[in-house]
């Protein structure tokens, strides 16, 4: 949340809701654009609201970090506010939190669903399945915010008929617990590399539970601007969308269709747009 005391009043912001599964932080930015320093102060409205700092004076800008002190909080949702003054502006800060007294954190296992996605690195999958021979394997500080998993040997044969790919393809397991049901839409980040052949792009396979896999393929014509502003973010983005039938616990899968794909990140929901996705929703 950016606020700006600048001309005096009040208003209202609102931040992401916090929840007793990833335990997240959010931020508050003050800024200055005038051209004199401002003392500010906030103030939370209950003490399980933590304030990095509750204080202090602006030249240019200033973080709060806030986090929610888990002990002290009831079951269930609960909300509060921040009270932030300065420079003749009042702002008021609304918070969320959902704490249900069903499941707990201890319950669920792999990574949960936070403000409408779920978020988690390729390696840290739940299962991994070998299959002839062949498996996906970590490359260690090749994506853009930890590693990547891709296949090995790399002249793996390509699986592209379902019954084949279920049977002989590799695969890799996430464990997800999912709050919304309906359409769900799965982003996938993989390192830009070239096509090991010429008759179509790299393909992968992805699924939920025991849903039948979709094959997705993410070519990219070399030399067009969609390579190149893929080679500048250092990610070539594809999406599929599923339906998930219920709530609860599921299993995300990913087959290897072709061996050259090289898997970063994996993102379900709708997560605000940012430049390499948003961070893990891990259970803590």
């Amino acid at each position: 949340i950016d606020i700006v005391p600048l001309e005096g009043g009040s208003s209202v912001e609102t931040l992401p809701v916090f929840d007793v599964f990833t335990q997240n932080k959010h931020f508050i930015d003050i800024f200055n654009k005038g051209d004199t320093a401002f003392a500010w102060t906030a103030v939370p409205s209950a003490a399980w609201i933590q304030l990095d700092q509750s204080s202090g004076t602006v030249d240019t800008q200033q973080r709060i970090w806030v986090s929610i002190d888990w002990d002290q909080v009831p079951l269930g949702q609960s909300t509060g506010t921040i009270e932030i003054a300065g420079a003749g502006d009042n702002v008021t800060v609304n918070l969320s939190l959902f704490n249900p007294a069903s499941p707990r954190p201890e319950e669920i296992n792999g990574f949960v669903q936070s403000n409408g996605y779920v978020s988690f690195e390729a390696e840290h999958f739940t299962n991994r399945v070998d299959r002839n021979g062949a498996g996906w394997r970590k490359i260690s500080t090749l994506g853009r915010s930890g590693d990547t998993m891709t296949i090995l040997p790399t002249t793996t044969p390509i699986r592209k008929q379902i019954p084949d790919i279920l049977a002989n393809s590799p695969l890799l397991e996430y464990q997800v617990y999912m709050w919304d049901v309906g359409e769900q839409k799965v982003t996938v980040h993989c390192i830009p590399t070239h096509a090991i052949t010429s008759e179509h792009g790299l393909r992968y396979a992805v699924a939920f539970d025991d849903q039948t896999p979709q094959i997705i393929d993410y070519d990219t014509v070399e030399w067009s601007s969609q390579w190149t502003i893929n080679v500048l973010q250092g990610a070539a983005v594809s999406e599929s969308t599923h339906t998930v039938s219920g709530s609860g616990q599921h299993t995300l899968k990913i087959w290897m269709v072709d061996p050259g794909v090289v898997v970063d990140k994996i993102v379900n929901g709708n997560a605000p747009a940012s430049h390499v996705g948003p961070p893990e929703t891990a259970i803590q």
